[in-house]
């Protein structure tokens, strides 16, 4: 039954009253006086939106990336109902990702001095658009039927969640906008130390697909009690590219 189909039995109901009802919907003659069931409906109507629409719900991290003596903290935010938009705030750069409650990536952007671009998925496509170190970009990607996960510190969360052994999936490289299509993979689940606490997380590995999926990884690992980012370790680059570590600050 559809929230109007409530709406029109519960005006039915307010119709359908005595006349020796403590509040007069039905006037001494037998009519009906229209405007109590109109506002009552109204309300029904209100009640049942404020009820299907998903809760609101923020969270906020913030967490330390180092690449040898290159360090900076930023900043991650999530904000959800319907949808879910991640915002992550570093000295210079800002991405904003909006996926759905699974992690599926449906738009993005990336944002500073000399760069603001926006990438959309239209079905089997992502469109990448806007301009890129001051250059003018636009930019058609086929992905297929497969994922687009673009903030993996949320999107991984929900495949470590779920207890999935393994998932395919594309993402947009920030240094160049080309697509990059990586493989995570399930592993033992590893107590690590966060605040000097000892804290069970889900581990997972990164790496390319195919061929070329011994030539590079990366770890993820999520707090098993709520998916949380912890940590992650692993070379954003090429072979011979220094470790970054991120870890969570606070």
């Amino acid at each position: 039954m559809q929230p109007y189909d409530k709406a029109f039995k519960s005006l039915d109901y307010l119709m359908k009253l005595k006349r020796n009802s403590p509040v007069k919907y039905i006037n001494s003659n037998g009519s009906v006086n229209v405007l109590v069931p109109i506002i009552m409906m109204v309300f029904v109507l209100l009640m049942l939106m404020v009820g299907q629409a998903g809760s609101y719900t923020t969270e906020r991290y913030r967490y330390r990336q180092s690449t040898k003596n290159n360090v900076f903290d930023y900043t991650w935010e999530k904000e959800s109902q319907n949808t879910v938009k991640i915002q992550i705030k570093e000295p210079v750069d800002q991405f904003i990702t909006f996926c759905d409650t699974t992690g599926q990536t449906f738009e993005w952007k990336f944002l500073n001095t000399k760069t603001r671009i926006t990438a959309k998925r239209n079905k089997n496509t992502i469109h990448v658009s806007g301009t890129f170190q001051n250059q003018v970009y636009n930019e058609i990607i086929p992905i297929g039927e497969e994922e687009w996960y673009q903030a993996l510190s949320y999107s991984l969360r929900q495949m470590a969640l779920s207890g999935k052994a393994a998932e395919t999936f594309w993402m947009i490289r920030m240094d160049n906008l080309e697509p990059i299509r990586l493989k995570a993979v399930r592993l033992e689940p590893e107590a690590i130390a966060v605040f000097g606490k000892t804290v069970m997380t889900h581990k997972l590995k990164i790496t390319l697909t195919g061929l070329l999926q011994n030539l590079w990884s990366a770890h993820y690992w999520f707090r098993s009690s709520d998916g949380v980012f912890l940590q992650y370790k692993g070379a954003n680059g090429p072979p011979g590219t220094p470790e970054t570590l991120i870890q969570l600050l606070d």
